[in-house]
């Protein structure tokens, strides 16, 4: 779930939890907060994602979802 978003550039992937370390996480947030166009982009996909339907885009989340389970299958 989290590569279908990451891949509609919503958000960054880290990775699997297990392999993810604190600094992992530390440096991501460092390098975010050092790009702000980046987080702007990333809230415009967002929203952009989940506005694509009339009310909330749950149709839209739900499609790039079950595409991810047929790539995964």
């Amino acid at each position: 779930m989290t590569d279908a978003v990451a891949r509609a550039g919503v958000c960054r992937n880290l990775g699997w939890h297990e392999d993810v370390a604190e600094s992992d996480i530390a440096e991501a947030l460092t390098e975010m907060c050092a790009a702000p166009q980046l987080l702007r982009k990333m809230s415009r996909q967002a929203l952009g994602l989940s506005a694509r339907e009339e009310a909330t885009g749950t149709m839209t989340v739900a499609q790039l979802l079950a595409e991810e389970v047929r790539v995964l299958a």
